[in-house]
């Protein structure tokens, strides 16, 4: 019997997408024939797993809005010229292609995952046409999608009823760790930073407080759109030799990075709604290998840390705060400790293998079927 095809279509890299990969991963799992989409980069490589397909568009235009237009020109285009069972959207940057290529598949069936608040975002917030287009290309195209998913109960309440839809929540959960990875080894303990360079993540704010911090070391993980002004903002302070910019890793890299860092650091920009009610994959990646975490007093944090207290949250992304925090955990050992025995008990609950199981309902698979 011929297995059913889907297609998971994003407008980023690929091999940097950890909730692509886990969805596709889990969707093999089920015995689907799983491909994905993304847009093509220098670093863009082939799956590690030979039997899901990673296919890359390349554009002329790699910003703005003629991108957003190209791309989903292309992807549109990809979609008609293959048979497809089952398109996911991931993400409002990629639903006009994946929605309008179902009139020449009536059949098709439609997955929309929303990663995060797409209107919501700090680049459009305050661009009111830009935000208007998006928020036209939700109502037309959302209520098209045979099911829907997103990343937390907050966004989920939100969404469902602003499109008059059911939203399921798969969270950004990681896979469990086999077996612990061997920290790096390092002379100061490390702070760590993992995530988009970007404007509004805090990177800016936690590289001043370094100077305040004298017995630590600061790891960045990431690429993104202000990695240069970074990397001359702490070149330019007394901190230069102890903060270190790691570029992309590789997730098993990363989970050998992270697993040696005494504190990782999640905090925003209060920028948006979409900032708000986030809850990031870094989150996660944290509770996972044992790492308390500097995180953000908002909605789903406070939701999660109440659940198990694996986190410091903080009200604001100051310099002097994130000071006080870090060292608040560096100088009581016993608080420190105690998050972190929270955190491998968390890991139990909070791990992809709890989310997976929900798949089966977002793509209509038999319940039968095991994960």
């Amino acid at each position: 019997m011929k297995k059913r095809t889907v297609i998971l279509c994003v407008t980023n890299d690929l091999i940097s997408d950890q909730r692509v990969q886990k969805v596709a991963f889990s969707l093999k799992k089920l015995g689907l024939d799983v491909s994905c989409i993304g847009r093509n980069y220098p670093s863009s490589t082939q799956c590690i797993d030979p039997d899901i397909q990673f296919l890359y568009l390349k554009c002329r235009i790699n910003k703005g809005k003629l991108f957003y237009i190209e791309y989903n020109v292309r992807l549109f285009l990809h979609l008609i010229w293959h048979k497809y069972d089952i398109v996911t959207a991931n993400d409002m940057d990629t639903l006009p292609a994946c929605s309008l290529s179902g009139f020449f598949y009536p059949r098709r069936y439609l997955v929309f995952d929303a990663h995060e608040y797409f209107e919501e975002v700090p680049e459009v917030t305050n661009r009111h046409l830009v935000k208007s287009i998006w928020n036209l290309i939700g109502k037309l195209f959302i209520r098209k999608a045979d099911a829907c998913m997103t990343v937390n109960e907050s966004l989920a309440k939100i969404f469902a009823e602003k499109y008059h839809k059911k939203f399921y929540v798969i969270r950004n959960t990681p896979i469990p760790i086999i077996k612990t990875p061997e920290p790096p080894l390092m002379g100061l303990p490390y702070l760590l930073y993992q995530g988009a360079l970007n404007e509004g993540r805090g990177v800016t704010e936690m590289i001043m407080a370094m100077e305040g911090l004298p017995q630590f070391n600061l790891l960045i993980v990431g690429i993104g759109d202000i990695e240069e002004d970074l990397k001359k903002q702490a070149a330019a302070g007394s901190a230069k030799s102890r903060i270190h910019f790691l570029g992309r890793l590789t997730p098993e890299n990363l989970r050998n990075i992270t697993a040696g860092a005494y504190i990782g650091i999640n905090i925003l920009e209060a920028k948006g709604l979409n900032y708000y009610y986030s809850l990031a994959n870094k989150f996660f990646d944290y509770v996972q290998a044992g790492v308390p975490s500097i995180n953000m007093d908002w909605p789903e944090y406070r939701i999660h840390n109440a659940e198990f207290e694996v986190a410091v949250l903080i009200p604001d992304i100051k310099a002097q705060t994130l000071v006080a925090a870090i060292l608040a955990l560096y100088n009581d050992l016993n608080d420190h400790q105690k998050l972190r025995r929270n955190c491998f008990k968390a890991a139990k609950t909070w791990s992809w293998d709890h989310e997976e199981i929900k798949l089966k309902s977002v793509y209509g698979i038999s319940s039968s079927l095991k994960l």
